[in-house]
């Protein structure tokens, strides 16, 4: 695809260099207030606005999402990037309006039949953040679940946020590996698990969840309003995650 076409007229001066993924509130190719339905503007994959997820004009368009069931759900895509040995950024902007102990961002994590890949979420009731992987499928009780958290309160409730996760496996220490951002700051990152810390060692189960946005499968759901995502299947630099940021902030008043 070009990239001068008229998809990316909504989205200037962002990293285009390995991005496979691409949703956006703003853009009426990716969304149109009123549809059920969201498009990835890379694939032309669908998403399904799912137990009335809803839509507000503000900062130019954002998916609202009541903390509960709400989600979009893209069914099992991009599992190629994900799986095994790999690089990836995730790149999203979102607003929690309410501290809690759910607010998944966006997943890969079915836990049924432990179809559990990874997630990327706002920490319980703190303002911090956490991701996490499988390796094997299952989750903490199973001994399969890893995950970092970021230290610092550098994502507070009420306000939008740019978050961004950025992955690279092939590194042999996770504070390598491993990168957590937000609105373009490297955040600091406590390297802790259920059972053993993430290790650079460590791959993502090959399994089949759906990409959800907003939710892990009707259960731990986003309170507030999530407007674009990116995803790249490679690591951003610390430079390239700023260039997003100064892109879009305006949008949303910072």
């Amino acid at each position: 695809m070009s990239f001068g076409d008229k998809n990316f007229t909504y989205g200037p001066r962002i990293v285009k260099d390995g991005l496979v993924f691409y949703m956006d509130a703003s853009n009426p190719r990716s969304y149109v207030s009123g549809n059920t339905t969201c498009n990835d503007l890379m694939s032309g994959e669908v998403g399904a606005l799912e137990n009335g997820t809803g839509f507000s004009t503000e900062n130019n368009g954002s998916w609202s999402f009541d903390g509960t069931d709400d989600e979009i759900d893209f069914g099992d895509v991009l599992g190629d990037v994900f799986q095994g040995t790999k690089q990836f950024t995730i790149d999203v902007w979102c607003n929690r309006n309410v501290v809690s102990s759910s607010n998944v961002i966006i997943s890969r994590w079915l836990p049924t039949g432990n179809q559990r890949e990874w997630y990327f979420a706002f920490r319980s009731t703190f303002t911090d953040l956490i991701f996490g992987i499988s390796t094997d499928g299952s989750g903490a009780s199973g001994g399969g679940e890893r995950y970092v958290l970021t230290t610092g309160n550098g994502a507070p409730s009420d306000n939008w946020l740019n978050l961004v996760v950025s992955w690279d496996n092939t590194k042999s220490a996770v504070a390598d590996e491993i990168q957590i951002y937000a609105n373009g700051k490297q955040q600091t990152l406590d390297l802790i698990g259920p059972t053993s810390p993430l290790l650079g060692s460590d791959t993502i189960a090959t399994k089949t969840p759906s990409l959800i946005v907003g939710d892990i499968v009707n259960n731990s759901g986003l309170s507030g309003n999530f407007s674009m995502c990116r995803i790249y299947n490679r690591n951003l630099s610390a430079a390239e995650v700023l260039q997003n940021y100064n892109s879009l902030k305006g949008r949303f008043g910072l």
